[in-house]
């Protein structure tokens, strides 16, 4: 069985780049169980039309805690043995399908 990765992505009022980022993450992540925890730092209706799914939790911050305190507070809620910092504007092609476990491979 494969070991789940925890991606955490914080965000800050960024939906033109959120939404395909999230789209090509899950596009590629092939058959590797992955959680994406997205940390929203800005306006909280941002992140209202994030697909309702176990795989995405979104955390809303207190205040703009920037990006190292999304990343910590992302951490707290996190309880996978991996886990991986992503921006909210990546876009991973879909010749990338299995980048995730390439770069698993290496803890293996």
């Amino acid at each position: 069985m494969l070991e789940p990765v925890t991606i955490i992505m914080p965000t800050w009022n960024n939906p033109d780049f959120l939404f395909p980022a999230i789209q090509s993450i899950y596009a590629c992540k092939a058959d590797f169980p992955i959680k994406l925890l997205i940390v929203n730092n800005g306006h909280p209706g941002i992140t209202a039309s994030i697909p309702d799914v176990p795989e995405i939790e979104v955390i809303q911050a207190p205040e703009n805690l920037g990006w190292e305190g999304g990343l910590q507070l992302g951490l707290k809620h996190s309880t996978a043995p991996f886990v991986g910092f992503i921006n909210d504007d990546i876009y991973l092609p879909v010749s990338s399908a299995i980048w995730l476990r390439k770069l698993m491979d290496n803890f293996a």
